[in-house]
């Protein structure tokens, strides 16, 4: 019997698995994970996790692209790291602002 918290990449990029067959459900959990990394401890957190996964820097061997397809599935589960949103991140990323011009959404 499959693990309901089984996940994998679906021919879309999309995460895939039992808990995410629904469209409905996985737009949902999409939305909860943004959610929670859409704040100063969240935003910190997710930067620590892509960071120790090896995600802004180049891998050299098996573990390090291990780490590095983990941060992408990260990513992946939040609705951004999949086919045809290739334009839309390197847009983001051409979006980039110093450190001290970065405002969180939970600020008032």
């Amino acid at each position: 019997m499959a693990n309901s918290l089984e996940l994998w990449f679906r021919d879309d990029g999309r995460v895939g698995g039992p808990a995410y067959l629904d469209d409905n459900l996985q737009k949902q959990r999409e939305e909860e994970l943004r959610a929670v990394f859409n704040s100063r401890y969240g935003v910190n957190a997710l930067t620590l996790e892509l960071v120790g996964n090896c995600f802004f820097r180049e891998v050299h061997n098996e573990e390090e692209v291990a780490l590095n397809n983990m941060a992408k599935r990260r990513l992946a589960q939040m609705g951004i790291w999949r086919p045809g949103n290739e334009e839309a991140i390197v847009r983001a990323l051409l979006k980039i602002s110093t450190p001290k011009e970065i405002e969180y959404v939970d600020e008032e």
